[in-house]
């Protein structure tokens, strides 16, 4: 090997040796880091397969998926989820501002003297709004006014194909009033046939209820309370409102005996958390309404404050409603008394404190707010002395 050969293989050494020092160290940070852009990538082409799955209903390719992977398509779905509730809140939004573009509309339209008068202006507000069931609505109570009752179905059906999928709202304010017309011009069958189309579109719970509403307001309560006993049944006896709403319709009915017996069975068949709230909601019931009787609301308050003798939430309830109906200020004052000598935290203690001094600044004298402020005070040395 000759001299020169051995002085060009020496440089070429060299300069390896210089390239290999000049590279970055890869630290343990940088590696990390790498990963880290590794996995972004991952999770974008794994956020671009679920899409497609969810169009295609298939979940084969999953199976095969990484644990890795697996946490980045929960990710995904977590980040689809929040991209769902944004887009019905973009929704409502959009309708909102469409119902105050329509208004708004109204108004100019008022100010000029063009009101909406006809058919054809209907349909042009319609063009520009077609998911707004305020404007469906009253295309229909115009057909009405005219009666031209086939017309104001007609419209019904339109509304329902053209109104969007996703406006579910909508599509049950124009079922509802579409029920509504049925009611009062159509025949018991046809509303029959009509309700049985509305719960596949709708919750059957909520679908009866709106059943009841139109009953009630034609005072037919034999089928108003048959539409909430299928309401109950819809929830498998599970729903608090569906049971409240048929004993609230019993006692304005003024059958006191039967919203008894339904306030017995709701509470054998619903869950245990369910209870308390639906005894109180039905002991304001008996305390609100004129065919209730205050001594029933009383006995039910006092049996919950026995069997929940620490929750405060019960027991301000209970204050806050013998105070508005009880027109006894002596009874409310014994049990603001009752309340302070519970053993429950500072906290919740000072609530009742600070409500009875309320209380008795409004309706009583300096005697009695002194003698809070004295109670209160040895509440607060009880608490140092412990």
């Amino acid at each position: 090997m000759t001299k020169k050969r051995r002085k060009r293989k020496k440089r070429v050494r060299t300069t390896k040796m210089i390239q290999k020092t000049t590279r970055p160290y890869r630290t343990k940070a940088t590696m990390i880091e790498r990963k880290k852009k590794s996995k972004v990538v991952n999770s974008k082409s794994q956020s671009r397969k679920l899409t497609l799955q969810d169009l295609v209903g298939t979940n084969d390719d999953a199976k095969h998926e990484s644990s890795d992977e697996e946490s980045d398509e929960s990710d995904d779905e977590d980040r689809e989820t929040a991209k769902e509730n944004s887009s019905s809140k973009s929704r409502k939004r959009s309708r909102r501002k469409e119902e105050a573009e329509l208004s708004a509309k109204e108004n100019s339209m008022a100010e000029g003297k063009q009101l909406i008068e006809t058919a054809d202006d209907f349909e042009r507000e319609l063009v520009s709004a077609p998911n707004s069931s305020m404007l469906w609505i009253r295309y229909m109570a115009y057909h009405v006014a005219q009666t031209e009752i086939d017309s104001a179905r007609k419209v019904a059906e339109r509304a329902l194909k053209k109104i969007n999928f996703r406006e579910e709202d909508e599509k049950q304010n124009v079922l509802t009033a579409y029920m509504k017309i049925e009611y009062k011009y159509g025949s018991k069958k046809s509303l029959e046939k009509l309700f049985a189309r509305v719960v596949q579109h709708w919750d059957p719970k909520h679908a009866n209820y709106a059943l009841a509403d139109i009953y009630i307001d034609g005072k037919e309560y034999n089928e108003a309370d048959l539409a909430l006993k299928r309401a109950v049944k819809a929830s498998k006896g599970q729903s608090r409102g569906a049971w409240l709403r048929r004993i609230s319709l019993k006692m304005d009915r003024k059958e006191s005996e039967e919203a008894h017996n339904l306030v017995q069975e709701a509470i054998r068949i619903l869950p245990k958390r369910k209870h308390v709230r639906t005894l109180m909601e039905f002991a304001r019931y008996e305390y609100s309404k004129k065919e209730g009787s205050v001594e029933r609301a009383r006995t039910v308050c006092e049996g919950l404050v026995s069997t929940y003798p620490k929750r405060s939430d019960i027991w301000h309830q209970y204050i806050d409603a013998e105070q508005k109906y009880g027109k006894d200020l002596s009874k409310v004052r014994k049990l603001f008394e009752r309340a302070v000598t519970l053993k429950i935290s500072a906290k919740k203690m000072k609530t009742f404190f600070k409500k009875w001094l309320t209380f008795e600044t409004e309706h009583g004298d300096e005697t009695a707010v002194e003698t809070v402020k004295s109670k209160a005070r040895e509440f607060v040395e009880s608490l140092s002395n412990r």
